[in-house]
């Protein structure tokens, strides 16, 4: 019996995308993991292929059926896919990795959101003890109150919500902390460690980053919000009645919910309001600086961590041109950081300006939180960092953007 295949690409892609961010980590194209062999591996399980016939029109399919392609050979349309699937994600922003801190963290927001509601007045639970408050009410529809209503995955959900990532679906409003964690792990297929593979814990298997949930077994549950090399901080609700963010380390691992609990390594979607946290919470800038940075970043790479310019020969969303390219491998190498992901790219550049650009990062860390200010911060970083031809000209032009797009969207004050 013959079955004759009709390949929608789009329909594939969707299907591929799913394997590849999904199942199989290690991918064998530019810009992705390791090992072409378990991609091919995956993929000719997923679809019956046998790679020993890689060149043949005609197969025996995994279900014994025959099967044949009119219009192209398995290897010309597993290559095809893969270069589709390649510049699918990178349009999406999409950074694909074998483990470690990779995979671009982009949980910059929802951090910045969890983290801001610490110490807010309607943060707490009102009378305490009563499990009445604003998450549980936003998840319900309506006020709820009593020992049925802990709230801890409402207030993971609700700052999911914030950032639109319950609309999209990368997050959904489950109630319990084994609701999020089978909804991260199963339906969207992201990678979960045990508390003692944190590397900032001591362990040795996987890299926190901001964005990632952690659940303290199946029993609470919070988004880390910012890390160290030595620490983690988790932001948690139902926490003594109201929004708490605790720090933990090394030490912490003698807590049982921490050292067998789950750490889930959530894929964002990325924007420049990701690199407005970093520069503000990792760097410890302000928002004219960071303005000033992120209007150089978009006229550079448009935030894409994958971009490439200058004949090839410039990476990333600073466009690191030659040796300087190398010097983010190397540094992303060294600290188990993948260079392609948008984590691995400012954690470089953080290194960067303090190791060798030290008058723009005074300049930067100098510049008064205004409008003026952010049109310096650009200005300096474009002449002395970016470096462009026409470096005066663009300054302007990236000066300009900082005050009057940047500053205006990142102050609040």
């Amino acid at each position: 019996m013959r079955k004759l295949l009709i390949w929608h690409l789009n329909l594939i892609l969707s299907v591929l995308l799913s394997i590849l961010l999904f199942v199989t980590p290690a991918l064998a194209i530019t810009g992705f993991g390791k090992d072409a062999d378990e991609t091919k591996k995956a993929f000719a399980q997923y679809y019956g292929w046998n790679f020993d016939n890689i060149d043949k029109a005609t197969w025996i399919g995994l279900d014994n059926f025959e099967y044949s392609r009119p219009h192209s050979h398995q290897k010309e349309t597993f290559e095809d896919l893969f270069e589709a699937v390649e510049k699918h994600c990178i349009e999406l922003g999409i950074s694909i990795s074998s483990g470690g801190s990779g995979g671009g963290s982009g949980g910059y927001n929802i951090a910045a959101v969890a983290r801001a509601e610490v110490d807010k007045p309607d943060c707490m639970e009102v009378p305490d003890g009563s499990n009445n408050v604003k998450y549980n009410t936003w998840r319900y529809g309506h006020p709820v109150s009593g020992d049925n209503y802990m709230w801890c995955a409402n207030f993971v959900a609700w700052c999911a919500n914030e950032c639109g990532l319950v609309e999209s679906g990368l997050f959904n409003k489950a109630e319990s902390v084994r609701g999020v964690y089978e909804y991260q792990t199963q339906t969207n297929g992201f990678d979960a460690y045990v508390g003692t593979q944190i590397e900032q814990l001591g362990g040795s298997g996987y890299r926190a980053v901001p964005g990632d949930i952690f659940c303290f077994g199946f029993s609470h549950i919070g988004i880390v919000t910012a890390v160290t090399d030595s620490s983690i901080e988790i932001t948690q609700g139902n926490t003594r009645n109201t929004v708490l963010a605790i720090t933990y380390d090394r030490s912490s691992l003698s807590d049982s919910s921490v050292g067998s609990g789950y750490i889930i390594h959530v894929i964002y979607p990325q924007d420049d309001n990701t690199m407005l946290y970093f520069f503000t919470t990792q760097m410890g800038l302000n928002e004219a600086a960071a303005a000033g940075i992120c209007a150089n970043i978009e006229h550079e790479s448009n935030f894409n961590p994958n971009a490439l310019g200058d004949g090839g020969t410039s990476y990333g969303i600073c466009q690191w041109h030659n040796e300087r390219w190398d010097n983010l491998k190397r540094f992303c190498d060294a600290n188990d950081y993948d260079w392609h992901s948008m984590d691995g790219q400012l954690w470089f550049l953080k290194h960067e300006l303090e190791t060798s650009y030290p008058s723009v990062m005074n300049t930067l860390r100098s510049v008064p939180n205004t409008a003026g200010g952010a049109y310096d911060a650009a200005y300096k970083w474009c002449t002395d960092f970016e470096v462009p031809q026409y470096k005066e000209t663009k300054a302007v032009q990236r000066g300009n953007s900082a005050r009057d797009n940047y500053f205006p969207k990142f102050f609040h004050g």
